[in-house]
């Protein structure tokens, strides 16, 4: 803990100094340096705002030629509940019923009972537990 040929508290150490704030040689403030600006919103050769950018426009819920909004698009309807050829609807459907909770051949609400087995004559005989 108190090596002194190696010291855990580097921000004293003299070697190695931490605090490269006030380096003359490093500078860490890169805000001001000169050669390298990091303030590239005002940069004239690479805008970052491509908002404005007149040659690649970002807007293009307005783009007449690909539209963005699908939902009116007439070529390629999203709203396929009132599909006539294809109907989402099925709970109504007649030839294959979805509703199978009463369904009295295979009943469904055997999930809300545990059941437990007994090993008789190569044969597991499971009852349900209360």
């Amino acid at each position: 803990m108190f090596d002194e040929q190696r010291p855990l508290d580097l921000m004293s150490d003299k070697q190695r100094p931490l605090d490269f704030m006030f380096d003359e040689q490093r500078p860490l403030d890169l805000m001001s340096d000169k050669q390298r600006p990091l303030d590239l919103m005002v940069d004239e050769q690479r805008p970052l705002d491509p908002m404005f950018d007149e040659q690649r426009q970002l807007d293009l819920m307005f783009d007449e030629q690909r539209p963005t909004d699908l939902m009116f698009d007439e070529q390629r309807p999203l709203d396929l509940m009132f599909d006539v050829q294809r109907p989402l609807d099925l709970m109504f459907d007649e030839q294959r019923p979805l509703e199978l909770m009463f369904d009295v051949q295979r009943p469904l609400d055997l999930m809300f009972f545990s059941f437990s087995g007994i090993r008789s004559s190569q044969r597991y005989i499971f009852y349900p537990i209360p």
